[in-house]
């Protein structure tokens, strides 16, 4: 096998002995790869650049037989360093939430396969991944609170990505449009919102009307416009946030008690 390159962000990364690291990026094919990075830890003289979130450009060794398929990094360089992020308890704490919920959806590469570039609608979760923390450190930068819209904008990107949004535009008991987002309700369990008089009594999701009707109106806004054009109207409340986590939890088959870094978000 040659020798690759690829640009990755860190999702995860782990001490290795003193001054090694042990890194698993999100590339831009959608898939996890991880690397030992001998030295990557830094010192007095190179500092380390392998931060979480960071966008890494690596030289990859040909895979090998190493403990979980670890490939070593010949050398790397950042291409993107977040700046604000890290004078931020709640923008890193946010930062810490997207990566564990990328690094556990995100299918774990073949070492021994050689590397695939990215195809059209497989970068999807890469790009959702790099505008939110993107966003995230500009918000950082300029002292600005990432509230609950930025983990909200977040997760209905990644949805998207991941071929799970939930049916915003017709009632799935009925097939009836949802003009207006009037009486809607989020029926996580059938993947889409459903009119409340379709539903029958007493089968009312839980949560506050108001916070379906926003979560409808908010996620018809994040399948339409693209993440830059994405402006924080104050629509998006602890409860619509709330809602579109269970969803999101649900659909993406992740555990409420297995991540770590919920407290971020709930």
């Amino acid at each position: 096998m040659k020798r690759t390159s690829a640009d990755g962000i860190v999702v995860q990364r782990a001490p290795f002995g003193e001054r090694h690291l042990v890194c698993r990026l999100l590339g831009r094919n959608g898939r996890r790869f991880a690397a030992v990075f001998h030295g990557g830890a830094g010192g007095p003289r190179r500092p380390s650049v392998l931060d979480l979130g960071a966008l890494v450009r690596v030289e990859l060794a040909p895979g090998g037989r190493r403990p979980g398929g670890l490939r070593r990094a010949l050398e790397w360089d950042a291409v993107w360093r977040h700046e604000g992020i890290r004078r931020s308890h709640r923008a890193f704490a946010l930062l810490c939430f997207y990566a564990e919920v990328v690094g556990r959806t995100a299918v774990e590469e073949d070492a021994w396969a050689p590397r695939e570039p990215a195809s059209p609608g497989q970068d999807g979760a890469f790009r959702a991944l790099g505008h939110a923390v993107l966003r995230l450190d500009r918000r950082a930068a300029g002292n600005g609170p990432a509230g609950f819209f930025e983990p909200a904008l977040f997760l209905a990107k990644l949805l998207i990505a991941e071929g799970v949004f939930p049916e915003t535009r017709r009632c799935i008991a009925t097939g009836a449009p949802l003009a207006g987002g009037r009486g809607a309700r989020l029926l996580v369990g059938r993947g889409g919102f459903a009119r409340a008089d379709a539903l029958p009594a007493g089968a009312a999701p839980p949560g506050p009307p108001e916070a379906h009707e926003g979560l409808l109106r908010f996620l018809g806004r994040a399948a339409g416009e693209r993440h830059a054009e994405m402006e924080d109207d104050g629509a998006v409340d602890r409860a619509c946030l709330a809602l579109l986590l269970d969803y999101a939890l649900d659909h993406l088959h992740l555990e409420r008690r297995s991540l770590r870094t919920l407290g971020a978000v709930s």
